[in-house]
């Protein structure tokens, strides 16, 4: 649904017609959006504490936010697969989190190895 479409619900032609709450409401459904994408983008640009060789790669899988987890291998010169993780996503809230390993790379159409990028 179109931010104009909402707006004509609410009776108004732009946003400067619409009161605060009716701009919360707007909002709402962005924010908590939002909530789940900071959280996959600080995965990724930040990793965990205390682990290191990991890299994370945003995906989807149903419709639902995901990230393949890849881990340094120094033999390969190289980031394998370690596991996928998939977020269920109820009410703008990550509710859940399964865990697939790396034999479902493939199927995804996820990469099989990354390139070091010269943190390693």
């Amino acid at each position: 649904m179109g931010v104009d479409l909402r707006l004509e619900e609410l009776g108004v032609s732009g946003l400067g017609e619409v009161d605060e709450p009716a701009f919360t409401g707007l909002a709402e459904r962005h924010r908590r959006e939002l909530h789940v994408h900071v959280v996959v983008r600080g995965w990724i640009e930040d990793g965990f504490e205390g682990m290191t060789g990991l890299r994370g790669v945003a995906t989807s899988v149903n419709r639902q936010p995901a990230v393949a987890f890849y881990l340094w291998q120094k033999r390969e010169g190289a980031y394998l697969p370690l596991t996928l993780d998939v977020l269920r996503v109820t009410g703008g809230a990550i509710t859940e989190i399964f865990t697939f390993h790396s034999d479902r790379f493939a199927r995804l159409g996820l990469p099989d190895r990354l390139p070091a990028d010269g943190t390693e």
